[in-house]
């Protein structure tokens, strides 16, 4: 056999070979995660027409009913409960608390003199009280001063003394609370209490604004006020330690913030669209997507959606 027979023989016998391998499957196309879209869910607690109602997004409950007037309500954690300011059965205005279906109404302080004076009826302050996080006590603001007490009004004990202190609210851990004051200011500022050594530190130091309604992200890392003068009031979010401002709306007729949805939403009261009355909203913590919740309402706290006691 010639060379150049046996070199078309193997050149034949390499591409038999070639052609009889198995032709490898074409890559699987990358898989792309979709995120779950987080769906708005538990309940609001909000005051309509000077009364406390409850709105899940499909019903609305009123909680109360009559004369009386009240005033900023706060969810317990466990979303069972619900303490707020009333002057139901007096002429003054103390705190109670009622189950979360509306039920059993029970007076939390007896003051004789009115416990939310008129410098607290603001709604830009929001001078609601505010649950422990394991909703066995409540914090609040008493003529300035700030109280602590069991979840049932026994015991109270005072935490700060003239430091014209309103608007508390616990950390998640339990172990500081936040506040607003105008403590060596003309303008209310954001503090932060200590309650095992009672030390202060004073987080923000704003000379032209004021801080109102002060609350913590689920995981402590992040507060939520508005900012506010004689002219605008507007949501913003800053590090707990006071750094890294952002201020969120730019509509100057926002208060009253409060996350929901372990931090994926914010829900506040604005003027718009008429500037004629607090209506509610929501809004992605990041403030955008704002859309109208609820026409007419004020002061909003949120609970998850649980069975009540």
């Amino acid at each position: 056999m010639n060379k150049k027979l046996l070199s078309i023989l193997l050149l034949g016998l390499g591409l038999g070979i070639w052609g009889c391998q198995k032709k490898q499957p074409p890559p699987k196309p990358a898989v792309v995660s979709i995120p779950t879209p987080v769906v708005f869910s538990g309940n609001i607690f909000f005051i309509h027409s000077d009364h406390l109602y409850k709105f899940n997004l499909n019903t609305l409950t009123p909680l109360t009913a009559g004369k009386s007037i009240e005033w900023f309500p706060a969810c317990s954690p466990s979303g069972s409960e619900v303490a707020y300011w009333s002057n139901f059965k007096s002429s003054v205005y103390n705190l109670w608390k009622i189950q979360s279906n509306g039920t059993n109404p029970v007076q939390l302080t007896n003051n004789q003199i009115n416990a939310l004076p008129s410098i607290a009826q603001n709604l830009l302050l929001n001078d609601a009280p505010a649950w422990s996080p394991n909703s066995k006590q409540i914090v609040y603001s008493l003529a300035g001063n700030l109280w602590l007490m069991n979840s049932n009004g026994y015991n109270p004990e005072t935490l700060l003394l003239d430091y014209d202190a309103y608007s508390p609210a616990f950390s998640p851990s339990g172990r500081s609370l936040i506040f607003i004051s105008k403590h060596h200011s003309n303008m209310f500022n954001l503090w932060k209490l200590n309650i095992s050594t009672l030390n202060l530190t004073q987080i923000t130091h704003h000379t032209r604004f004021n801080v109102g309604d002060p609350s913590f992200s689920s995981n402590g890392k992040k507060i939520l006020f508005n900012l506010f003068n004689s002219t605008s009031t507007n949501i913003c979010l800053i590090d707990s330690n006071g750094q890294n401002a952002v201020t969120l709306t730019k509509n100057n007729t926002s208060l009253s913030p409060v996350f929901v949805n372990d931090d994926h939403f914010i829900v506040y009261s604005s003027s718009l669209p008429n500037h004629l009355t607090l209506n509610l909203y929501r809004m992605n913590s990041n403030g955008h997507h704002p859309s109208l919740l609820f026409n007419e309402g004020n002061s909003p706290s949120w609970g998850p959606s649980q069975s009540t006691k």
